[in-house]
């Protein structure tokens, strides 16, 4: 069996994606050909039916095999156009009465409030002009609102204006539009109003209000200050409460991630409870139980906002559990490819966000690299052991992403890898302190020791953070083109490829992408 027939996830996950690139790169020329697509679609979806019945000879195999490929591809981009064109078409007229629903608890700014209103075909970002005798602060999520809105700025890429002033925010539209949100727009302090009805409440509404409650809990048991909103961004997934400097310190010293609810966190929660059902759980009951730990992650994940991150930990989470409980083998890249494709025939724009394309690029990393990096000597220490992991899982995540990185935010973590072996066993203490709280704390019981020990875990962590970043060669400057993100990819795959087979030919090609880089320097 050939390497990539081991992975056949992949095999459909790579074209599917290609697919949804190849069209954001021609989206103004496929938009007017999406009907054509469609029908490309369906020959290819007729033709695999007709190979699997008819053909039986020696290139059933391998004629299928090319029909699924194409097949997959032609369906990324379809999906892809499809969803984006409706997007442009939420975007409202300016100056025209616009009703809507506030999606989430107004943002404060410094001169206005900053809404996300759900219209009936999508989103819209408002920006509401404080005022005292009209003020959005009394807007809450579900609240239906009428507004005039004035200076709309569409968010696709293609529909966002020209000049040299628009295109300074063009890639904060440009993140805004791959997020959900159409358009952005003003509404001026006596052009909106709040009507009396309400938006009809359900259970996912009831586990998004889940988070506001737990920001006054925290609030009421004296986690404050920084280290308090560190500890509620870490658990809710709620970042507001974090100061800008405490951001661009984590930012800078290359451990953004941990800000970001993903795999790391809910790895910590699945571990917790599942070796409680182990040890205190009948065998007979020990399945069930596990099985029931899906929908408890799944109820996280809605509360913390359902980040791209978030959601595809929680998928392979949930795949990892459901393995686990069929005594079955897990493989990380068919489950990484699986959740992919999941995401993304779910909402194909998510590709082209920040979040999502890092998320996948450092567990694809992980899935390649670290079976042959993870130490499995089990004469050595279990902490000398956890440290040597810790390095490793750091340097591969540093190492693929830092492309993306430097493209999207400019700048290079250089100390990330010794930042995250400090951080990990701080960030484990707390989140299991922060697990045990809220066992005492849902018996009645407040441990003020405990809150204050989570606290001061939680300064450490900034205070480590801010050292680090204050530090003169923590990050460089450096913001590759699209071609040289390329390149820096081509060189990976081949570094990893020469390690892998001893090849001379990676090793030429490796040099080929070298010099290509540097000329295009």
């Amino acid at each position: 069996m050939y390497v990539w027939q081991k992975y056949p996830l992949v095999r459909l996950a790579l074209p599917l994606v290609v697919g949804m690139v190849g069209a954001n790169f021609c989206i103004s020329w496929i938009d007017w050909n999406i009907s054509v697509l469609f029908t490309v679609l369906c020959a290819l979806a007729a033709m695999l039916v007709l190979v699997h019945f008819v053909v039986k000879d020696a290139w059933h195999d391998h004629l299928f095999g090319l029909l699924t490929i194409a097949f997959s591809f032609v369906l990324g981009a379809t999906l892809f156009v499809h969803r984006y064109v409706q997007q442009e078409q939420c975007v409202p007229i300016e100056n025209e009465w616009i009703e809507g629903v506030v999606a989430d608890e107004p943002q404060e700014k410094e001169k206005t409030f900053a809404a996300r209103v759900r219209l009936e075909n999508g989103l819209l970002l408002a920006y509401l002009a404080k005022d005292s005798l009209h003020s959005p602060a009394l807007l809450h999520r579900g609240d239906r609102i009428a507004f005039s809105a004035q200076n709309i700025t569409p968010n696709s890429p293609r529909q966002h204006p020209q000049d040299s002033l628009s295109q300074v925010f063009a890639p904060y539209h440009r993140s805004l539009f791959f997020s959900g949100i159409a358009a952005t727009c003003y509404v001026p302090s006596a052009s909106w109003c709040q009507q009396n009805s309400a938006m009809e409440s359900s259970w996912i509404d009831g586990m998004t209000d889940l988070r506001q409650q737990i920001h006054t809990v925290y609030a009421e048991q004296d986690f404050d200050g920084d280290g308090g909103a560190l500890v509620e961004a870490l658990t809710t997934g709620n970042r507001a409460g974090l100061s800008r400097q405490i951001r661009e310190s984590y930012a800078r010293s290359g451990v953004a991630h941990l800000l970001a609810l993903s795999g790391y966190h809910l790895t910590v929660i699945l571990l917790l409870f599942n070796c409680l059902i182990h040890h205190f759980c009948l065998l007979r009951w020990r399945k069930v139980l596990a099985l029931m730990l899906i929908p408890l992650i799944w109820a996280f994940c809605i509360m913390a906002g359902m980040p791209p991150s978030l959601v595809r930990a929680t998928t392979m989470c949930t795949i990892l559990q459901v393995a686990l409980v069929a005594g079955k083998e897990y493989d990380m890249l068919n489950a990484t490819a699986l959740t992919a494709i999941v995401m993304l025939l779910w909402n194909p724009l998510q590709l082209m966000n920040v979040g999502f394309q890092l998320s996948f690029i450092s567990v694809v990393g992980i899935g390649v690299f670290l079976p042959k990096l993870f130490v499995t000597n089990t004469n050595r220490s279990k902490m000398l052991k956890f440290c040597i992991d810790v390095l490793t899982v750091s340097l591969v995540c540093s190492l693929v992403s830092f492309p993306l990185v430097a493209y999207y935010f400019g700048h290079v973590p250089l100390l990330s890898v010794l930042t995250n072996l400090a951080l990990s066993p701080l960030m484990m203490v707390l989140m299991l302190s922060v697990l045990a709280w809220w066992m005492f704390y849902g018996l009645g019981l407040t441990i003020p020791f405990l809150s204050g020990g989570i606290t001061a875990v939680a300064m450490a962590m900034n205070a480590v953070t801010t050292w680090v970043a204050s530090l003169p060669f923590a990050t460089f400057s450096y913001r590759p083109s699209e071609a040289e993100v390329a390149l820096l990819y081509a060189i990976l795959f081949f570094i990893y490829r020469y390690w892998h087979t001893r090849s001379a030919r990676m090793l030429q090609l490796f040099l080929c992408c070298i010099i290509a880089l540097c000329l295009l320097a």
